[in-house]
């Protein structure tokens, strides 16, 4: 994916060293702001999908992982953005 940069072209139809840099630059941030944003986007998800799994889970598989039924409750609870 690239950002649409205006170009002043040489005569040989090249663009300006600058803007190459820039336009490589801008190319590099977008990429790894791409990059973060599907990693959150992962996360959420991995996140909604744990806690739904919890839901399900009877109360002796809870006490057998460590968790009491408030425990349970209260991380199922919890909104998937909020660690």
């Amino acid at each position: 994916m690239s950002i649409c940069v205006p170009e002043t072209a040489s005569a040989l139809g090249s663009p300006h060293p600058v803007m190459a840099r820039w336009r490589a630059a801008a190319d590099a941030a977008l990429h790894h702001t791409l990059g973060r944003l599907r990693a959150l986007l992962l996360s959420w998800h991995q996140r909604r999908r744990d806690r739904s799994d919890l839901r399900r889970l009877p109360g002796y598989l809870l006490r057998d992982i460590g968790l009491d039924l408030e425990d349970a409750r209260q991380e199922m609870c919890k909104p998937f953005w909020q660690a």
